[in-house]
């Protein structure tokens, strides 16, 4: 799964810790979509879907899943990841995901991937959760690890997100950092709109099959919108641009559906 795909799921973990038994929606809930990426300098065109559930009926645990694909001008790869909020304490829950992807001559998504992410409710202040998390995949030839540290803030209808990432790639293992900011408002069952902004540094490009001894300055921001139609359903849509500097430029527009039943 992917690390957006994840700090997502901790707004929403924290979302449903906070919610009384009058709130709750139905335990099953299924997402969908598809998207469309332009690259420049003649990296083309990339498409993908993806599909998510996840079920939130047991007292400690929600348990989630996930299958995603892109296909590029020259490669195409699925991926696969299941993972599980784990409701340990009043003030602290965990998310666990791991994923795998088939070989492929040209990968597009990491083989093994596995993330953890510990969130603490601050007692007193419950508007406030700190994140610590832990990623390692494994990428041709070698293999990535991400520390990262980060906060979330609840005020009224507003959150704000921030944290920063300490990279490891591997093989020379070249060392980097990350951050991201964003920002949500809204209401679950009604609508959420946001925006967000990283930037950093990376070893070597993600559109190459192999890895180059240099680095390489991003920056990418987007903007989301989710909104319910029924008490059930409802429509989303999200925009992505990313500028891996001296490399490419990518704008992305993801559509998708979601359901609770």
């Amino acid at each position: 799964m992917s690390r957006s795909v994840i700090c997502l799921f901790a707004l929403a973990g924290a979302s449903m810790a906070g919610e009384s038994p009058a709130d709750r929606k139905p335990p099953f809930h299924l997402e969908f979509g598809g998207y469309v990426n332009r690259v420049d300098r003649g990296y083309g065109t990339w498409q993908g879907a993806d599909i998510q559930v996840r079920y939130s009926g047991f007292k400690f645990a929600a348990p989630f899943a996930s299958a995603i694909t892109q296909s590029r001008p020259n490669a195409s790869q699925p991926s696969f990841g299941v993972g599980s909020y784990l409701f340990l304490h009043p003030h602290f829950y965990s998310i666990v995901s791991a994923s795998y992807a088939p070989d492929r001559p040209m990968p597009v998504y990491p083989k093994y991937r596995y993330d953890v992410l510990g969130c603490f409710i601050v007692p007193k202040k419950t508007q406030l959760v700190l994140t610590t998390g832990y990623t390692q995949y494994q990428l041709k030839p070698g293999a990535t690890r991400v520390l990262s540290a980060g906060a979330i803030y609840y005020y009224k209808r507003a959150v704000v997100s921030g944290g920063v990432n300490f990279n490891e790639v591997n093989p020379g293992k070249h060392r980097s950092q990350s951050g991201q900011f964003a920002f949500m408002y809204g209401r679950e069952g009604q609508f959420w709109v946001g925006a967000g902004v990283n930037g950093g540094r990376v070893a070597y490009p993600s559109v190459a099959s192999l890895p180059f001894d240099v680095r390489f300055d991003s920056i990418g921001s987007y903007v989301f919108a989710r909104r319910w139609l029924r008490r059930n359903f409802g429509v989303l849509a999200r925009y992505d641009f990313m500028q891996m500097l001296d490399a490419y430029q990518s704008n992305a527009i993801n559509l998708g559906l979601f359901f609770d039943f």
